[in-house]
């Protein structure tokens, strides 16, 4: 099969390699349909890794893919062969301390598609365990479908923001994590958005996705609040002095447990050495199951109380069954039955 091959640091190309085959009894054969570029791949393009200039060992990138099953690995799965599917590119071990407790995001074993060693979807076909195949609707492309990984980023963080009906909210950085949660936070009932990025290209995609106001610095935001601030900062970039900013934005404090930034409680990044953690078991299935609900449920969830986000946060952190095993027919009644809600 053709892919495209990371050969060394600024050295992709095109190469023919050998076709995937299932080693479990449970592999399935994706063959992909529609591969996105994340900025972790940039950088191992750029630099070899995440990390900073590193060797690189030629293998495959990409881990934002969605696809359809090849007709063998469909008639294992009880699917049908043009049936579109995502796929999540994090494959615990399902046998460490951290995956009988449901946090599979912690697995010290996890294989992660598109990172070193292990080939991602840059490719004509993939292999990973059917667990992490996701059954979409046939309302979503393959590119929207593809896209639901980073999805799951921004469904999460909204979660830990907790935002509430018609507060004013500053998103730093307009990439794509960025203008997902410009969209989120309209969806969840917010007041003024405002999007800030250097980059006008990118303030103009939040503007007409929903914010209401770009600025290409984050000091530009007082003169657009009358020197006021906002209520809540969401930062969606990787930049200390962005990160640092936060709290200069913010109106007033708001208690430690609701994980914003404010003036009175200053933000050290470098004392931030979170490593992972468990507020979330899977931010891709809860991306894969709200997006199936369809934006009014999402909506009604923005716009509830804070305590009903946190019950919803509670209920998104269960262990959910692959939405592979359900069939067309049932997640159909499931969209119907939500919509009449």
């Amino acid at each position: 099969m053709r892919a495209a091959v990371l050969q060394d640091i600024r050295d992709i190309r095109v190469l023919d390699i050998p076709e995937p085959r299932p080693v479990a009894e449970d592999d399935l054969i994706v063959r992909v349909k529609a591969v996105g570029v994340c900025g972790s791949d940039l950088h191992s393009y750029l630099e070899g890794g995440t990390t900073g200039p590193t060797r690189v060992k030629p293998f495959v990138l990409g881990h934002e893919f969605s696809g359809v099953l090849t007709p063998d690995s469909a008639r294992k799965a009880g699917l049908s062969a043009d049936a579109l599917v995502a796929v999540d590119p994090s494959i615990p071990c399902g046998h460490c301390e951290w995956c009988h407790r449901g946090h599979t995001n912690l697995c010290p074993n996890v294989k992660f598609l598109g990172y070193a060693p292990h080939n991602g979807a840059m490719a004509e076909f993939v292999c990973v365990p059917r667990s992490a195949v996701h059954l979409v609707p046939d309302s979503i492309d393959p590119a929207g479908a593809a896209i639901l990984e980073t999805l799951g980023v921004a469904i999460h963080a909204m979660d830990l923001a907790r935002p509430r009906l018609l507060e004013s909210v500053a998103v730093l950085g307009c990439g794509p994590v960025g203008v997902l949660l410009v969209q989120l936070a309209r969806l969840a009932g917010a007041g003024k958005i405002i999007a800030i990025d250097p980059v006008e290209q990118r303030t103009a995609l939040a503007c007409d996705l929903g914010a209401d106001v770009a600025c290409r610095s984050y000091a530009g935001v007082a003169d657009v609040t009358e020197g006021r601030g906002v209520d809540l900062v969401i930062e969606a970039t990787e930049l200390i002095a962005r990160f640092r900013a936060c709290g200069a934005l913010c109106a007033y404090r708001r208690p430690a447990r609701s994980r914003r930034h404010s003036r009175e409680q200053p933000v050290h990044p470098e004392r931030c050495g979170v490593r992972a953690e468990r507020a979330c078991r899977s931010s891709f299935r809860v991306a894969c199951r709200r997006f199936i609900r369809g934006p009014s449920r999402l909506r009604r969830e923005g716009r509830s109380s804070s305590r009903r986000w946190r019950r919803t946060t509670s209920r998104s952190t269960r262990r959910l069954p692959p939405s592979s095993n359900r069939s067309r027919d049932e997640m159909e009644s499931s969209r119907r039955s939500f919509a009449r809600r």
